[in-house]
Protein backbone atom coordinates (compact mmCIF):
# COMPACT_ATOMS: atom_id res chain seq x y z
CA UNK A 1 0.00 0.00 0.00
CA UNK A 2 1.55 3.23 -0.88
CA UNK A 3 1.70 6.47 0.74
CA UNK A 4 -1.97 7.90 -0.96
CA UNK A 5 -3.94 4.96 -0.46
CA UNK A 6 -2.89 4.66 3.43
CA UNK A 7 -3.91 8.13 3.81
CA UNK A 8 -7.14 7.76 1.91
CA UNK A 9 -7.68 4.18 3.92
CA UNK A 10 -6.66 6.32 7.30
CA UNK A 11 -9.37 9.46 6.83
CA UNK A 12 -11.40 6.78 5.72
CA UNK A 13 -11.00 4.63 9.29
CA UNK A 14 -11.39 8.46 10.94
CA UNK A 15 -14.64 9.23 9.74
CA UNK A 16 -16.50 5.49 9.64
CA UNK A 17 -15.17 4.82 13.03
CA UNK A 18 -16.33 7.59 14.59
CA UNK A 19 -13.13 8.88 15.73
CA UNK A 20 -12.62 12.59 14.90
CA UNK A 21 -14.40 15.34 17.37
CA UNK A 22 -17.51 15.89 15.51
CA UNK A 23 -20.27 13.31 13.76
CA UNK A 24 -20.04 15.36 10.87
CA UNK A 25 -17.34 16.31 8.03
CA UNK A 26 -16.61 18.64 5.53
CA UNK A 27 -14.01 17.64 2.57
CA UNK A 28 -12.10 19.58 1.15
CA UNK A 29 -9.52 19.97 -1.56
CA UNK A 30 -8.18 20.35 -4.96
CA UNK A 31 -9.27 18.99 -8.02
CA UNK A 32 -8.07 14.84 -8.61
CA UNK A 33 -6.18 15.41 -4.60
CA UNK A 34 -8.23 11.85 -3.15
CA UNK A 35 -11.39 13.45 -2.21
CA UNK A 36 -13.32 11.64 -4.35
CA UNK A 37 -11.24 8.48 -3.55
CA UNK A 38 -12.26 9.31 -0.32
CA UNK A 39 -15.62 9.24 -0.75
CA UNK A 40 -15.19 5.42 -2.79
CA UNK A 41 -13.65 3.99 -0.28
CA UNK A 42 -16.73 4.85 2.81
CA UNK A 43 -18.96 3.68 0.34
CA UNK A 44 -17.52 0.18 -0.59
CA UNK A 45 -17.55 -0.16 3.40
CA UNK A 46 -21.08 0.00 3.44
CA UNK A 47 -22.42 -3.80 3.17
CA UNK A 48 -26.67 -2.82 4.53
CA UNK A 49 -27.75 0.40 3.93
CA UNK A 50 -26.02 2.38 6.57
CA UNK A 51 -24.61 4.83 3.31
CA UNK A 52 -26.65 6.59 1.16
CA UNK A 53 -24.57 8.72 -1.73
CA UNK A 54 -25.53 11.99 -3.61
CA UNK A 55 -23.07 12.29 -6.24
CA UNK A 56 -22.72 16.04 -7.78
CA UNK A 57 -24.45 15.61 -11.39
CA UNK A 58 -27.87 14.76 -9.50
CA UNK A 59 -29.27 17.87 -8.61
CA UNK A 60 -31.65 18.25 -11.22
CA UNK A 61 -35.42 18.46 -10.72
CA UNK A 62 -37.48 18.01 -13.73
CA UNK A 63 -40.93 19.90 -13.78
CA UNK A 64 -41.92 17.93 -17.20
CA UNK A 65 -40.84 14.40 -15.36
CA UNK A 66 -42.87 15.37 -12.12
CA UNK A 67 -45.87 12.47 -11.33
CA UNK A 68 -48.83 13.05 -9.79
CA UNK A 69 -50.15 9.87 -9.11
CA UNK A 70 -48.62 7.04 -6.38
CA UNK A 71 -47.63 3.57 -8.46
CA UNK A 72 -49.67 0.54 -7.61
CA UNK A 73 -47.00 -0.60 -5.75
CA UNK A 74 -45.21 0.33 -2.76
CA UNK A 75 -42.11 2.07 -2.71
CA UNK A 76 -38.83 0.73 -1.39
CA UNK A 77 -35.45 1.23 -0.89
CA UNK A 78 -33.21 0.11 -3.74
CA UNK A 79 -29.43 -0.54 -3.26
CA UNK A 80 -29.12 -0.38 -7.16
CA UNK A 81 -28.93 3.69 -6.65
CA UNK A 82 -26.53 3.73 -5.11
CA UNK A 83 -24.64 1.01 -6.63
CA UNK A 84 -24.88 2.58 -9.90
CA UNK A 85 -23.62 6.31 -8.35
CA UNK A 86 -20.52 4.56 -6.78
CA UNK A 87 -19.76 2.72 -9.52
CA UNK A 88 -16.44 3.93 -11.17
CA UNK A 89 -17.44 3.72 -14.48
CA UNK A 90 -20.75 6.18 -13.47
CA UNK A 91 -19.30 7.70 -10.83
CA UNK A 92 -20.24 11.78 -11.11
CA UNK A 93 -20.56 10.73 -15.31
CA UNK A 94 -25.03 11.19 -15.15
CA UNK A 95 -28.08 11.63 -12.92
CA UNK A 96 -29.34 8.51 -11.72
CA UNK A 97 -32.16 7.22 -9.61
CA UNK A 98 -33.80 4.34 -10.75
CA UNK A 99 -35.85 3.44 -8.07
CA UNK A 100 -38.05 1.14 -9.72
CA UNK A 101 -35.38 -0.61 -11.76
CA UNK A 102 -36.35 1.09 -15.28
CA UNK A 103 -34.19 3.57 -17.54
CA UNK A 104 -37.20 5.79 -17.20
CA UNK A 105 -37.46 6.53 -13.23
CA UNK A 106 -36.53 10.02 -11.98
CA UNK A 107 -36.49 11.48 -8.66
CA UNK A 108 -39.48 13.33 -10.01
CA UNK A 109 -41.78 9.61 -9.26
CA UNK A 110 -41.53 11.11 -5.40
CA UNK A 111 -43.38 14.26 -5.76
CA UNK A 112 -46.94 12.51 -4.40
CA UNK A 113 -45.04 10.96 -1.71
CA UNK A 114 -43.00 13.71 -0.46
CA UNK A 115 -44.17 17.02 -1.62
CA UNK A 116 -45.30 17.98 1.57
CA UNK A 117 -42.61 17.81 3.76
CA UNK A 118 -40.04 18.71 0.83
CA UNK A 119 -42.59 21.52 0.57
CA UNK A 120 -42.11 22.42 3.95
CA UNK A 121 -38.32 22.38 4.43
CA UNK A 122 -38.24 24.39 0.53
CA UNK A 123 -40.35 27.22 2.04
CA UNK A 124 -38.54 27.47 5.75
CA UNK A 125 -34.91 27.53 3.70
CA UNK A 126 -36.00 29.91 1.28
CA UNK A 127 -39.16 31.71 2.65
CA UNK A 128 -40.66 31.13 -0.93
CA UNK A 129 -43.46 28.21 -1.53
CA UNK A 130 -43.32 25.85 -4.15
CA UNK A 131 -46.06 23.74 -5.99
CA UNK A 132 -46.31 21.53 -9.22
CA UNK A 133 -49.51 21.41 -10.98
CA UNK A 134 -50.84 18.87 -13.27
CA UNK A 135 -52.43 21.53 -15.49
CA UNK A 136 -49.29 23.87 -15.72
CA UNK A 137 -46.67 22.36 -17.75
CA UNK A 138 -42.66 22.69 -17.23
CA UNK A 139 -43.82 25.36 -15.15
CA UNK A 140 -43.39 25.44 -11.23
CA UNK A 141 -45.49 27.77 -8.86
CA UNK A 142 -43.19 30.12 -6.49
CA UNK A 143 -45.11 31.99 -4.39
CA UNK A 144 -48.36 31.24 -6.53
CA UNK A 145 -46.44 32.71 -9.82
CA UNK A 146 -45.69 30.55 -12.50
CA UNK A 147 -41.70 29.77 -12.82
CA UNK A 148 -39.31 27.77 -14.47
CA UNK A 149 -37.06 26.40 -11.62
CA UNK A 150 -33.80 27.99 -11.15
CA UNK A 151 -30.51 25.71 -10.89
CA UNK A 152 -30.65 26.65 -7.35
CA UNK A 153 -34.26 25.43 -6.74
CA UNK A 154 -33.52 22.42 -8.44
CA UNK A 155 -30.50 21.14 -6.43
CA UNK A 156 -32.52 22.07 -3.13
CA UNK A 157 -35.59 20.62 -4.19
CA UNK A 158 -33.62 17.33 -5.43
CA UNK A 159 -31.28 17.60 -2.20
CA UNK A 160 -34.32 17.56 0.04
CA UNK A 161 -36.55 14.67 -1.80
CA UNK A 162 -33.32 12.28 -1.38
CA UNK A 163 -32.92 13.13 2.08
CA UNK A 164 -36.78 12.26 2.60
CA UNK A 165 -36.60 9.07 0.29
CA UNK A 166 -33.59 7.78 3.16
CA UNK A 167 -34.86 8.46 6.13
CA UNK A 168 -38.67 7.03 5.14
CA UNK A 169 -37.14 4.26 3.79
CA UNK A 170 -33.91 3.39 5.90
CA UNK A 171 -33.25 5.61 8.96
CA UNK A 172 -36.52 5.83 10.68
CA UNK A 173 -36.11 2.12 11.28
CA UNK A 174 -33.23 2.13 13.29
CA UNK A 175 -31.55 -0.63 12.08
CA UNK A 176 -28.53 0.05 10.67
CA UNK A 177 -25.18 0.64 13.01
CA UNK A 178 -24.91 4.53 11.87
CA UNK A 179 -26.75 6.13 9.09
CA UNK A 180 -23.95 8.28 7.07
CA UNK A 181 -25.34 10.55 4.20
CA UNK A 182 -22.81 11.67 1.54
CA UNK A 183 -23.39 14.48 -0.52
CA UNK A 184 -20.17 15.14 -3.46
CA UNK A 185 -19.92 19.26 -3.40
CA UNK A 186 -22.73 20.35 -1.40
CA UNK A 187 -22.48 23.74 -2.74
CA UNK A 188 -23.09 22.49 -6.57
CA UNK A 189 -25.48 25.39 -8.10
CA UNK A 190 -25.88 27.27 -4.77
CA UNK A 191 -25.48 30.72 -4.13
CA UNK A 192 -23.13 31.79 -1.30
CA UNK A 193 -25.66 32.52 0.86
CA UNK A 194 -27.39 29.19 0.25
CA UNK A 195 -24.52 27.28 0.20
CA UNK A 196 -23.47 28.69 4.09
CA UNK A 197 -26.70 27.57 5.63
CA UNK A 198 -27.74 24.17 3.75
CA UNK A 199 -25.52 21.88 6.06
CA UNK A 200 -26.27 23.00 9.17
CA UNK A 201 -30.50 23.55 7.58
CA UNK A 202 -30.40 19.60 7.29
CA UNK A 203 -28.45 18.51 10.02
CA UNK A 204 -31.30 20.37 11.97
CA UNK A 205 -33.91 18.04 10.44
CA UNK A 206 -31.79 14.76 9.82
CA UNK A 207 -30.58 14.25 13.58
CA UNK A 208 -30.10 10.40 13.43
CA UNK A 209 -28.01 10.50 10.01
CA UNK A 210 -23.91 11.76 9.77
CA UNK A 211 -23.08 13.91 7.51
CA UNK A 212 -19.74 13.94 4.85
CA UNK A 213 -20.11 17.00 1.94
CA UNK A 214 -17.04 18.04 0.24
CA UNK A 215 -17.17 21.23 -1.45
CA UNK A 216 -14.71 23.86 -2.38
CA UNK A 217 -16.79 26.98 -1.24
CA UNK A 218 -15.55 28.64 1.92
CA UNK A 219 -19.14 29.75 2.63
CA UNK A 220 -19.68 26.44 3.71
CA UNK A 221 -17.25 26.33 6.44
CA UNK A 222 -18.16 29.55 7.78
CA UNK A 223 -21.61 28.94 7.89
CA UNK A 224 -21.21 25.21 9.64
CA UNK A 225 -20.91 24.72 13.39
CA UNK A 226 -19.57 21.45 14.94
CA UNK A 227 -18.23 19.81 12.37
CA UNK A 228 -14.74 18.22 11.36
CA UNK A 229 -12.91 19.35 8.42
CA UNK A 230 -10.86 17.12 6.55
CA UNK A 231 -8.09 19.16 4.15
CA UNK A 232 -6.61 16.79 1.51
CA UNK A 233 -2.98 18.85 0.81
CA UNK A 234 -0.79 18.39 -1.76
CA UNK A 235 2.06 15.35 -1.34
CA UNK A 236 -0.27 12.85 0.13
CA UNK A 237 -0.64 14.85 3.28
CA UNK A 238 -3.51 16.01 5.23
CA UNK A 239 -5.07 17.99 8.16
CA UNK A 240 -7.72 18.14 10.56
CA UNK A 241 -9.29 21.19 11.84
CA UNK A 242 -12.72 22.41 13.47
CA UNK A 243 -15.49 24.47 11.77
CA UNK A 244 -15.87 26.10 14.97
CA UNK A 245 -12.48 27.60 14.80
CA UNK A 246 -13.64 29.28 11.06
CA UNK A 247 -15.81 32.65 11.97
CA UNK A 248 -14.83 34.86 8.81
CA UNK A 249 -14.85 34.03 5.21
CA UNK A 250 -10.96 35.30 4.92
CA UNK A 251 -9.73 32.36 6.86
CA UNK A 252 -11.74 29.74 5.32
CA UNK A 253 -10.65 31.16 1.91
CA UNK A 254 -6.98 31.16 3.45
CA UNK A 255 -7.62 27.47 4.20
CA UNK A 256 -8.51 26.50 0.62
CA UNK A 257 -5.40 28.24 -0.47
CA UNK A 258 -3.38 26.09 1.02
CA UNK A 259 -4.97 23.19 0.21
CA UNK A 260 -4.65 23.71 -3.16
CA UNK A 261 -1.57 21.85 -4.95
CA UNK A 262 -0.55 25.56 -6.79
CA UNK A 263 -1.49 27.57 -3.59
CA UNK A 264 0.71 30.48 -3.00
CA UNK A 265 0.96 33.96 -2.88
CA UNK A 266 -0.63 34.79 -6.14
CA UNK A 267 -4.08 33.60 -4.86
CA UNK A 268 -3.76 34.60 -1.42
CA UNK A 269 -3.78 38.53 -3.30
CA UNK A 270 -6.26 37.49 -5.39
CA UNK A 271 -8.95 36.53 -2.70
CA UNK A 272 -7.74 39.72 -0.70
CA UNK A 273 -8.37 42.22 -4.17
CA UNK A 274 -12.03 40.29 -4.28
CA UNK A 275 -12.98 40.62 -0.85
CA UNK A 276 -11.55 44.55 -1.32
CA UNK A 277 -13.14 45.21 -4.41
CA UNK A 278 -16.93 43.73 -2.74
CA UNK A 279 -16.70 45.88 0.32
CA UNK A 280 -15.70 48.74 -1.42
CA UNK A 281 -18.58 47.99 -3.61
CA UNK A 282 -21.11 47.45 -0.35
CA UNK A 283 -19.42 50.84 1.15
CA UNK A 284 -20.71 53.44 -1.68
CA UNK A 285 -24.24 51.64 -2.08
CA UNK A 286 -24.47 52.13 2.22
CA UNK A 287 -24.94 48.44 2.65
CA UNK A 288 -21.83 47.51 4.72
CA UNK A 289 -23.07 45.21 6.92
CA UNK A 290 -21.68 44.05 10.75
CA UNK A 291 -19.93 41.10 9.08
CA UNK A 292 -18.20 43.12 6.47
CA UNK A 293 -16.79 45.41 9.15
CA UNK A 294 -15.68 42.52 10.80
CA UNK A 295 -14.20 41.13 7.43
CA UNK A 296 -12.84 44.49 6.92
CA UNK A 297 -11.07 44.32 10.67
CA UNK A 298 -9.68 41.21 9.75
CA UNK A 299 -7.65 42.12 6.26
CA UNK A 300 -6.11 44.92 8.18
CA UNK A 301 -4.32 42.40 10.02
CA UNK A 302 -2.92 40.73 6.88
CA UNK A 303 0.38 42.26 4.82
CA UNK A 304 -1.04 43.95 2.24
CA UNK A 305 0.26 45.37 -0.91
CA UNK A 306 0.57 49.33 -1.60
CA UNK A 307 -2.73 49.40 -3.97
CA UNK A 308 -5.29 47.10 -1.52
CA UNK A 309 -3.91 49.72 1.39
CA UNK A 310 -4.98 52.24 -0.60
CA UNK A 311 -8.52 50.55 -1.30
CA UNK A 312 -8.52 49.85 2.49
CA UNK A 313 -8.10 53.31 3.27
CA UNK A 314 -11.03 54.34 0.83
CA UNK A 315 -13.28 51.69 2.29
CA UNK A 316 -12.44 53.62 5.61
CA UNK A 317 -12.73 57.03 4.96
CA UNK A 318 -15.58 56.95 2.23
Amino acid sequence: MNNYQNMIKTLADKIWDGLLIHLDTIIIGDNSIGKSDLLQELIERDKDGGIYFLDVVNRRFLIERVEFEKKKKDIEYNKKIIETRSDRRFFNQEDSFQIFGTATDGIESLYPYYAHKVRGMFKEFTNHDFLVKRDIDNYALIDGKERRLSNGYQALIRIFFELEYYQDMVVKYGKKKQYLFIIDEINECLTPNNACRLLMFIKKYYKEMNFVVTTQCADVIVGTCDCNIIAILPDERYEILDTNDFDNIIDANNLFIKSFSNGNHKEWKQMIDRELARLFNNRISGELGKEDQETLRQIKEKKLTKAQTVLLRQIEEW
